[in-house]
């Protein structure tokens, strides 16, 4: 556990070096903390497996930030998935507007107002629209596959999957 505000985590840090062990669960939803974690980590030599439970590598910024320190680090999530058109439709039309690449976070602000249109275009009104949305199947989304909610009222996304970064690049590897 670490306090997200702070900004020197070698003391946690040289605590859990002498548990010894195999792996880093980390998840400070890619806060500046993240990447002090990582880097201090590698510092002290510690040279575990880090896993990070938000695929915050596709985001241009969280890159920039992580530089190198991201090297053999295991994400867990969603991703764009370019064999689709409409993907690579959002994607032209990011790239051109913004100069650089979208990540998955983006393609999740791309899916929100479709997902409302989709209750607009079934239902009137506040109630109407929430449960016109609740009842949502097969509105196809730029992280692959279709949306639809679950009895649970969670959106189902076909398009999780954990990510090494290898050389810089990510890789899906399950």
């Amino acid at each position: 556990m670490i306090n997200v505000t702070d900004a020197d985590f070698r003391g946690e840090l040289a605590r859990a070096k002498a548990w010894r062990p195999d792996a880093f669960y980390i998840q400070t939803s890619g806060s500046i903390a993240e990447g002090a974690v990582l880097r201090q980590a590698r510092e002290l030599g510690l040279n575990q497996q880090f896993f990070i439970s938000s695929n915050l590598f596709t985001v241009r910024s969280y890159r920039l930030a992580m530089g190198p320190y991201s090297e053999g680090v295991i994400f867990g999530g969603p991703n764009l998935d370019r064999s689709l058109e409409l993907t690579r439709t959002f994607i032209r039309a990011f790239r051109t507007k913004m100069g650089f690449e979208p990540g998955y976070a983006h393609g999740l602000m791309f899916d929100a107002p479709r997902i409302v249109g989709y209750g607009l275009n079934r239902a009137e009104g506040g109630p109407a629209v929430r449960d016109a949305i609740a009842k949502m199947t097969g509105l196809p989304t730029v992280l692959g596959g279709q949306l639809s909610m679950g009895a649970d009222h969670y959106t189902s996304i076909p398009a999780i999957g954990v990510w090494l970064v290898k050389n810089g690049v990510e890789n899906k590897v399950g």
